[in-house]
C-alpha cells in the first residue's frame, strides 16, 4: 500500500487510519509467509524424498547395468572360447585325417594329449580376445 509521508499526515485520527492499515498489511503479510513456509518445508521434503528415491534407483539400475555387463562379457568370453575349441578342434582333425602331425607321427601322442589340447586352446581363446579387444578399441 501507499502511504502518505510522515509529514503529509494531517491529523491524528488519519495517522490512527494510516497506521491500523499497515498493521493489518503486515499482519497478513506475516499470514502469507507463515504459510509460504509451510509449503515451502513441505515441498523441500518431497524434494528430499524424490532425491533419495532417485539416488535409490541410480543405485539398483548401477547394479543391474553392471551385471547385465558382467553377463554380456561372459557371454562374449564364451562365444571366445567356443571359437577357439571350434579351430583347435578342426586343426586336429585335418592332422588326425591326414596324418601329417607338426613333427611327424612320433610327435602324434605329445599333439593329442589332454594338457596340451588344453593349452592350446586357452592360447586360441586369449588370441581370439585380443584381437577383439584391437577392433574393439576397449
Amino acid at each position: 500500500m501507499n502511504y502518505p509521508p510522515y509529514n503529509k499526515i494531517r491529523s491524528t485520527g488519519e495517522m490512527k487510519e494510516c497506521y491500523e492499515k499497515a498493521l493489518k498489511e503486515i499482519t497478513s503479510l506475516r499470514d502469507m509467509q507463515r504459510t509460504e513456509r509451510a509449503a515451502s518445508r513441505e515441498n523441500r521434503q518431497e524434494a528430499l524424498e524424490g532425491r533419495r528415491q532417485v539416488k535409490r534407483l541410480n543405485k539398483d539400475l548401477l547394479t543391474m547395468t553392471r551385471k547385465e555387463k558382467a553377463a554380456e562379457e561372459a557371454s562374449k568370453c564364451g562365444y571366445w572360447s567356443g571359437g577357439a575349441t571350434v579351430l583347435v578342434t578342426m586343426v586336429y582333425e585335418a592332422f588326425r585325417i591326414s596324418g601329417h602331425w607338426p613333427g611327424g607321427r612320433a610327435w602324434q601322442d605329445w599333439w593329442e594329449h589332454e594338457a596340451l589340447f588344453g593349452a592350446i586352446c586357452w592360447v586360441t581363446t586369449m588370441t581370439f580376445a585380443s584381437f577383439h579387444k584391437a577392433f574393439h578399441g576397449k
